[in-house]
């Protein structure tokens, strides 16, 4: 998985963590997540402008990174992927594991996978 981040983002991080199918590294000290994407795929370039669009209006919000190719999705196995960098905050993710279901409790937000 460094090697396709590398490849497709130009980033270098020191360890990458796998949990289920999401993985996440930090760079800089700022999280991102590499995550399939589940929804519409034609929707993918809306959603991408919209996030930009709140980003230039300082609403805080994770950010999509676009890949080598100028576009918000990477194949991978023919899945699509998409990496954002997580809102920034000083508070250290924490996991637990519930009834079968993973949550990582980051900046405030429950988030289950």
């Amino acid at each position: 998985m460094k090697d396709i981040i590398n490849y497709y983002y130009n980033l270098n991080p020191l360890k990458i963590t796998k949990l289920y199918n999401h993985y996440y590294f930090y760079i800089n000290s700022e999280l991102y997540y590499f995550i399939p994407y589940k929804k519409n795929i034609e929707l993918i370039n809306s959603i991408y402008e919209y996030n930009q669009k709140m980003l230039n209006s300082n609403i805080l919000v994770n950010e999509i990174i676009l890949n080598r190719d100028n576009n918000p999705l990477t194949f991978i196995n023919e899945e699509p992927y998409l990496l954002q960098k997580i809102l920034s905050c000083d508070i250290t993710p924490i996991s637990f594991f519930s009834k079968g279901i993973v949550f990582v409790i980051l900046f405030k937000y429950i988030l289950a996978f």
